[in-house]
């Protein structure tokens, strides 16, 4: 199955949602891929994709996706041209622990 891309900007102005999101989705069977395109990654990327996921599980972009899906898995991608703010790594490995630490609990 060919993946379908979906412009989020377009979406968004259509449903009215002012939140800041991720650039655009791939679709493919029953997973969804979350694109932020970028030059430099930052954690207002994350941020972005984090809202878009948010919304596409219990928000307003979930009932309004061009195809009827129900995801089984959801992949957050940031592309970035020129490097990667070394805060993402270090925030990253910081929600990993704390993660850890709350299942083990």
């Amino acid at each position: 199955m060919k993946a379908i891309r979906v412009d989020l900007e377009e979406l968004v102005r259509r449903v009215k949602w002012v939140e800041k999101h991720a650039d655009y989705l791939l679709i493919a069977q029953h997973v969804v891929v979350v694109v932020e395109e970028t030059s430099r990654a930052k954690t207002d990327d994350v941020k972005k994709l984090e809202k878009t996921i948010d919304a596409l599980l219990h928000g307003s972009l979930r009932d309004f996706l061009p195809i009827d899906i129900q995801p089984k898995q959801i992949v957050a991608v940031i592309h970035a041209h020129r490097g990667v703010d070394p805060m993402i790594i270090e925030n990253t490995e910081n929600q990993d622990e704390e993660r850890h630490c709350l299942s083990h609990s």
